[in-house]
């Protein structure tokens, strides 16, 4: 949408027409989308932010209030507002029941909201693994205090529906909403109570991951309001974004005489920023409105750091100076690296079943926070004795549980023969198969055959070309100083350290850009 100074009050009109077109796009979206009773999951950043446009400190585990910050558009002028929103979530019968409380005063102190939506999310699961779900209000009370007047919600329509698409090391998510809302202002007695109606329009887009997730929120909206001796409307734009990311920072002891030089602290952090546009009639001396729209912007912010854990320190003493020394300790730090950290040699090849166990480490699955479940069944089911899958990786041997994780996870096969080849080789390229496996992007290359930009392309096997083009373009490999990716050179155990670190930063800052910085900013 595109906002003109001065634009006259038939601009409005037209911009309403627009999101009466939006709308029904919307409603027919929700329309086809069919409920049923599955399983529904509460995501780690999927809700925290209420889809209102507003900002919060983020979700954590064992709370279920975080600061909140929003804009109310409803006087024509933008009032920013901040509190306490208090999200909880029930699961029962596959469906989940979510309720949102929201106490909001601006710094003056002549504004506040006090809010309380409750709404049921039911789930239907595809045969392709993806999962829709669809969600209604069910219950609504809002008391809003302005320069203006004061307010109740009298009337509101939502409805929201959303389409996840689980990968193994990441899923993915795109949502459409709809409402519109009536307010009616208290204590006109004697006159016809002033109306106001707010219609919204919106889109969202996130990822939940263990080490990362981020959701983007697009929503447009219409403002009408109805009054003795005076109608006016205008319409306002909200973005937001927020994220949470799995952070490492060095932390070195100050005393001389202790065992250990140095070692990591993991730190969570939670960030919102919303970022709005509106244009409203100018008011005269009277308060009556003028055919002159005013523009106004502005963001607001939320940034967190709500848990932290220090990791331990592994003894690496043998390797200070090595070139992937620092990838080497991150890695050992998070357990994610294979074997004894005192014998770690950075040049001996790594084998498939070293492989498989420090990807079935690095490809964890996102946190699921602050859902209670009601139930009364109790579960007689027992664990089942574990089978092998490949006749050379047995049962309760080193790497037996990492080998059928990831080939449930559908990330490594065997070899033929009903063989694994634990102690076999693993090549470059075929790392990089796995890893875009694990994100589920191989979609982003042209089929059928990619077409390299590596000096080293000719050769490199069909099944390997789609990922490494993948790789490339998302920044998740680089090519060495002649151009080249080595994708047949055997892995080597600096090189694998080096190539999960760079998934690591890929997974906790460089993907959320894609959902933060394309879609921010007017």
């Amino acid at each position: 949408m595109v906002f003109e100074r001065n634009a006259p009050a038939d601009g409005v009109r037209r911009m309403a027409l627009k999101f009466r077109a939006l709308r029904a796009a919307a409603c027919l979206a929700v329309a086809l989308a069919v409920a049923s009773s599955a399983l529904v999951t509460a995501r780690a950043m999927d809700g925290d932010q209420g889809y209102w446009g507003g900002v919060s400190s983020g979700e954590v585990d064992g709370r279920t209030q975080m600061e909140y910050r929003e804009v109310c558009f409803l006087s024509g002028t933008p009032i920013e507002l901040s509190g306490t929103l208090t999200l909880r979530k029930t699961e029962r019968g596959g469906n989940v029941t979510a309720v949102y409380q929201y106490s909001l005063r601006d710094d003056s102190n002549t504004a506040m909201i006090n809010r309380t939506l409750t709404f049921v999310t039911t789930r239907e699961v595809k045969p392709n693994g993806q999962k829709i779900d669809s969600t209604v209000l069910d219950r609504f009370t809002e008391q809003v205090v302005l320069p203006t007047g004061s307010y109740a919600l009298r009337s509101y329509d939502y409805t929201r529906t959303c389409i996840y698409d689980p990968k193994a090391a990441i899923e993915y998510y795109s949502g459409n909403i709809w409402s519109k809302k009536t307010y009616a202002q208290a204590g006109n007695q004697g006159r016809s109570p002033e109306t106001i109606t707010v219609e919204e329009v919106g889109e969202y887009y996130g990822y939940n991951g263990y080490w990362g997730s981020a959701q983007t929120l697009l929503l447009d909206g219409v403002v009408r309001t109805v009054k003795e001796g005076d109608s006016w409307g205008g319409t306002f734009e909200v973005r937001v974004s927020s994220g949470m990311t799995r952070e490492m920072m060095l932390s070195e002891n100050r005393p001389d005489a202790i065992s250990f030089r140095d070692g990591y602290l993991e730190r969570q952090r939670n960030e919102g920023v919303m970022e709005y546009r509106c244009a409203f009639p100018e008011m005269d001396r009277r308060g009556v409105s003028t055919d002159v729209m005013v523009d106004r912007s502005g963001s607001l912010r939320l940034e967190t750091f709500p848990s932290q854990v220090r990791l331990p320190v592994p003894d690496l003493w043998h390797l200070r100076g090595h070139f992937q020394y620092e990838a080497i300790r991150e890695l050992y730090s998070l357990e994610i690296l294979p074997g004894e950290d005192r014998s770690f040699k950075p040049e001996q090849f790594m084998t498939r079943a070293e492989f498989a166990s420090a990807l079935d480490k690095l490809i964890r699955p996102a946190p699921v926070l602050n859902v209670s479940v009601r139930t009364s069944a109790r579960s007689t089911a027992r664990n089942a004795a574990p089978v092998a899958s490949f006749a050379d990786v047995p049962v309760g041997g080193a790497h037996f549980e990492a080998i059928e994780s990831v080939l449930r996870k559908r990330l490594m096969n065997g070899i033929g023969g009903n063989n694994f080849s634990p102690n076999g080789p693993i090549t470059y390229g075929d790392a990089v198969t796995v890893l875009v496996r694990a994100l589920g992007l191989e979609g982003l290359a042209p089929n059928p055959n990619s077409s390299l930009t590596i000096a080293d392309a000719k050769g490199t096997p069909a099944y390997q070309r789609n990922a490494l083009y993948v790789a490339e373009r998302i920044g998740l490999i680089r090519p060495d100083a002649r151009g080249n990716y080595n994708p047949g050179q055997r892995l080597t155990n600096a090189m694998a350290s080096r190539l999960f670190c760079d998934y690591l930063d890929y997974m906790r800052s460089t993907i959320r850009k894609d959902y933060r910085d394309h879609m921010l900013g007017f």
